[in-house]
């Protein structure tokens, strides 16, 4: 059997080739288009940075719950509806305008504590970041004098997570800013 190095070369090329695709694939999976942290800390409370919500462009989802018999933050997996994608996807295109932070109603008051709900989504080639210092929980009072945009973001987060975790959220606030119903 005869051996041509051109034919050889030619064949890795293209095997390397086709690899390329997927594994570049398997990279942009491997990112978050959206991610929600719940980051906490005072004078009076030990200091908190946990997954709110983290979306991946295939549909895979990831929070972080509280477990009280092991003292500690638990990561849980689900994947999204089509539905529910499309509220993600919506609350990364309200992100584009907004500033780098805001501040909820229920920071009045607050001497001593930090909370921060803490955004980041990615479309494209582009990264959206905006913080909501006291931006938990999401309803009507806390986002009462907050911008409509921003208010579409933090509700299909919320809601998105609420139909994961089985908490509840604020539906009756969130009914005319979530896409995902």
């Amino acid at each position: 059997m005869e051996y041509r190095p051109a034919a050889v070369l030619l064949s890795a090329f293209l095997l390397m080739a086709t690899a390329l695709p997927a594994s570049s694939q398997q990279q942009d999976n491997d990112s978050p288009i959206l991610e929600a942290r719940d980051i906490s800390g005072g004078c009076c409370q030990p200091g908190r940075d946990s997954t709110y919500l983290r979306v991946f462009s295939d549909g895979r989802a990831e929070w972080d719950e509280f477990d009280y018999t092991a003292k500690a933050y638990v990561q849980h997996q689900a994947t999204l509806s089509k539905k529910q994608m499309k509220a993600v996807k919506w609350a990364i295109e309200n992100m584009k305008g907004l500033r780098n932070s805001y501040t909820g109603k229920y920071a009045e008051g607050n001497i001593d504590s930090f909370y921060s709900f803490q955004i980041t989504g990615h479309a494209k080639d582009k990264t959206y970041q905006t913080d909501v210092f006291f931006g938990l929980d999401v309803d009507g009072e806390n986002y009462s004098e907050l911008p409509n945009p921003l208010r579409n973001v933090a509700c299909n987060i919320s809601v998105t997570r609420s139909r994961l975790t089985h908490e509840e959220a604020d539906l009756d606030f969130c009914r005319k800013y979530y896409v995902g119903w």
